[in-house]
């Protein structure tokens, strides 16, 4: 696919954006701002059709860490209670009472 024609697909969905938040009482020259500010996500975005889903997912893995590791200061403890959670280590095999990994 061509440059121009993802360039093409990329002004559409934003217009198709601008007229959405048209109704939503947005100004026409705010959403613009907007699109030029984020023209290279948009174009990335048309040409891959991938989201930040994944980023979300691993920061939800680093946000629960954080929260078990409250009351750890050394940020050593808090990467290995990261890679506890991150790695779903199966302890049953060094602990028979330790519960299966979730």
């Amino acid at each position: 696919m061509s440059r121009l024609r993802i360039t093409v697909a990329a002004l559409s969905l934003a217009l198709s954006a601008m007229a959405h938040q048209a109704y939503a009482g947005v100004e026409d020259k705010d959403v613009a701002r907007m699109i030029r500010t984020h023209m290279e996500g948009i174009v990335a975005w048309a040409q891959t059709r991938q989201t930040n889903g994944f980023l979300e997912a691993i920061n939800g893995l680093f946000q629960a860490a954080k929260r078990r590791a409250r009351g750890f200061t050394r940020l050593s403890t808090i990467k290995t209670v990261i890679f506890l959670i991150a790695g779903k280590l199966d302890l049953q095999a060094i602990n028979p009472h330790a519960g299966a990994p979730t």
